[in-house]
């Protein structure tokens, strides 16, 4: 079996090929982190809001602190339907003057 020989004519267009993988691969990790502190910011957001909103539930009397924490601990610490806690903060939101 021969081993075959690079063609000297294609090095350039190999080269032009390899840089380009390369750059590619760097645009992709500089998204890639770039995505990743998004999500992470995003979610401290959403930690804060969740936080926010159970903070009202409690001044408005729906919720007692001793409740939230029972309910958050029996679910690892996640709040219970978030969706309807941000609801109820909306609407407490429009009736009880600041």
């Amino acid at each position: 079996m021969e081993a075959r020989t690079p063609d000297p004519a294609a090095a350039p267009l190999r080269d032009s090929a390899e840089n380009l993988l390369q750059e590619l691969q760097e645009h992709f990790q500089a998204l890639t982190a770039t995505l990743t502190l998004r999500m992470e910011e995003m979610g401290n957001r959403i930690d804060d809001l969740e936080k926010n909103v159970s903070d009202l539930m409690v001044q408005a009397g729906i919720e007692s602190p001793v409740e939230e924490q029972t309910v958050r601990s029996s679910l690892g610490n996640q709040p219970c339907l978030p969706f309807a806690c941000l609801l109820i903060a909306l609407i407490l939101k429009k009736t009880i003057p600041y």
